[in-house]
């Protein structure tokens, strides 16, 4: 299990050093765009959390803590934060000006939310009932590739804002 959350916080700095170059690269369009920066802010969460959560089940599973520990509180932890970024996700885009609303694709709006709600349930059985490390491994590598999803909408977004330009 060492090895999977090591690799978790591999891909999770892959994940967010890539979103960085984007960034840069963007422009101006960061700062115009509400949809640009809240794809880019969403697409780093799911970057730094996985990695942040790795590399804390890393260091207490090295300073000995029991594994059934760190799945219990760790899945705690993401469970809350699973819900409180979906609440402030869908508060966000509600306030959106309209033209900006167009902009958001709605299967990949769909399926973060989708995705939301599942890890959160997993991450709820799993503290509720499993206590097993899978849990909460198979949480953090869902958000690595709820942030893959993002990144390569972000990705089409902007090639598509340049074609018209």
């Amino acid at each position: 299990m060492i090895d999977t959350f090591s690799m978790v916080c591999e891909f999770a700095i892959g994940l967010a050093g890539f979103t960085g170059i984007v960034a840069i690269f963007s422009g101006d369009e960061i700062a115009v765009s509400p949809v640009i920066r809240f794809r880019v802010r969403n697409l780093l969460l799911c970057a730094f959390v996985p990695g942040f959560f790795g590399l804390s089940a890393l260091g207490l599973i090295e300073f000995g803590v029991s594994t059934q520990l760190v799945a219990f509180y760790g899945s705690i932890a993401l469970f809350v934060f699973l819900i409180v970024w979906g609440l402030l996700s869908g508060f966000e885009t509600r306030q959106f000006p309209e033209e900006s609303k167009q902009e958001l694709d709605k299967i990949v709006f769909v399926f973060s939310g989708t995705a939301i709600a599942l890890n959160s349930a997993v991450q709820a059985y799993g503290f509720l009932v499993a206590d097993s490390l899978g849990f909460l491994v198979g949480g953090l590598i869902l958000l690595l590739f709820q942030g893959a999803v993002f990144f390569g909408a972000l990705i089409f977004q902007l090639l598509d804002k340049r074609a018209f330009t």
